[in-house]
């Protein structure tokens, strides 16, 4: 209750934007939305996200929404999906119940989520969670790109590791015991 989250992860989050050379977000949970709370945008051509400080997206078809939902329980998961439904926002997002449930069991197992093109056409998204000294979520953090200069195997490689790492050392930062 006493730490300002956007003041101690903005460093990280930097940092994270300059190793990467894309956009970063700070996201929490909010009335069932990824609510964004910090967006870093170095200059580079090619991507102009609309996402900025405030924005709400749905949870099922972004890789932070993915990774806050897989740390629910599943009655919670349940709810949301019957509440806010798996809605098509791409020929990409996952619209069915069941893939759905299974992916964020490999989200859960995996450590990260990936949104590949399902939000925005054209955008790939790798996002880790954050935790507290207590070990839980508490917000996540990502990078954003272009699919045609991040390809799918970058994304699940090089980019997932700087977004595990950042996250990692974000948490120990906050108080969460070393994994």
């Amino acid at each position: 209750d006493q730490i300002d989250l956007r003041k101690e992860v903005r460093p990280y989050l930097l940092e994270l934007a300059q190793k990467a050379n894309e956009i970063t977000h700070l996201v929490v949970l909010d009335n069932d939305e990824a609510l964004y709370i910090d967006k870093i945008q170095l200059y580079r051509e090619g991507l102009h996200m609309s996402s900025k400080l405030g924005y709400r997206a749905s949870l099922h078809c972004t890789a932070v929404g993915k990774v806050l939902m897989a740390g629910l329980p599943a009655t919670e998961i349940d709810r949301i999906i019957e509440q806010k439904g798996l809605f098509s926002r791409t020929a990409h997002t996952i619209t069915q119940t069941e893939p759905f449930k299974s992916h964020l069991d490999g989200v859960r197992k995996a450590g990260y989520a990936l949104d590949n093109e399902e939000h925005s056409e054209g955008v790939r998204c790798v996002a880790a969670p954050i935790n507290n000294m207590d070990g839980e979520d508490i917000a996540e953090g990502s990078v954003s790109a272009p699919a045609v200069r991040v390809t799918l195997d970058v994304a699940k490689r090089s980019m997932k590791n700087l977004v595990v790492e950042t996250a990692r050392i974000i948490s120990q930062r906050l108080g969460c015991p070393l994994k």
